[in-house]
């Protein structure tokens, strides 16, 4: 399987110029971790890690506003991380995902032979194609919406995540055991 599969195409992007604030207002926005950073000719410039971001200086999200002023209108360019690796779509996913691990990203901008980005491959990526799906999951569509027929109960939170946790071993042995 090679990276053009896998990786999500519709990009969220921001200009070197962006101010951290901004860029962070973004990824709320999206519900993302990771901005690609173009510079003016639409080339990649850089990546914006939501983590990076905040630790612009940590100690102006405890309270100082000044300083937190200060620091959201700093420059996304003076926090991106500068020449991340990157892929190309032809990338296979094994060789991506290898070099995920090595380098210790959550993310590889994919570029074309110019340099410009033309999609992001994330571990959620990598992840869902390991697990047998052809690219990202597809949103949630209510249980309500598919059988109308069944009363809906909302379970308190963290129920879900415990019963993962406990039971992710047992799921994906079943999976290699019994193929569907």
């Amino acid at each position: 399987m090679v990276l053009r599969e896998v990786m999500t195409i519709k990009l969220v992007t921001v200009g070197q110029e962006q101010s951290v604030g901004s860029a962070l207002g973004i990824m709320r926005r999206f519900k993302i971790r990771h901005l690609i950073v173009t510079d003016n000719t639409g080339s990649l410039a850089g990546l914006a890690s939501e983590r990076d971001l905040k630790a612009a200086d940590p100690s102006s999200f405890l309270g100082n506003k000044s300083r937190e002023t200060d620091v959201l209108e700093r420059k996304v360019k003076d926090t991106m991380i500068k020449n991340p690796a990157v892929a190309t779509p032809a990338t296979s996913l094994e060789e991506a995902a290898k070099l995920m691990v090595t380098r210790r990203i959550g993310c590889l901008p994919i570029v074309d032979g110019s340099a410009r980005p033309v999609g992001i491959v994330t571990t959620t990526d990598v992840l869902a194609a390991v697990a047998g799906l052809k690219g990202p999951p597809a949103p949630a569509v209510p249980l309500t919406d598919q059988h109308p027929d069944i009363e809906f109960h909302p379970v308190p939170a963290g129920t879900l995540t415990t019963f993962l946790h406990d039971n992710l071993v047992t799921m994906l042995d079943l999976r290699e055991r019994d193929p569907v």
